[in-house]
């Protein structure tokens, strides 16, 4: 998983960077399902799919079926 500089929050928690990592795979990409999303980071289905609701909540991504797409 290469990672970049620019993404990474200092100082942010750990969800914060997880959720702005996963924010700018999904404008890279266009689209994530949750299944891909929960094995890109290593978490449960659970957690990657409240990291979609937040972004979702937000305005920046909007759900689509068995994921999201960039809003």
């Amino acid at each position: 998983m290469q990672i970049e500089s620019n993404i990474i929050l200092q100082g942010a928690g750990k969800k914060e960077r997880r959720q702005q990592m996963l924010l700018q795979r999904i404008l890279n990409t266009g689209y994530l399902s949750v299944e891909e999303i929960a094995t890109w980071f290593d978490v449960t289905l659970q957690t990657a799919r409240r990291d979609l609701t937040d972004l979702v909540e937000s305005g920046k991504v909007r759900r689509c079926h068995g994921g999201v797409a960039a809003a």
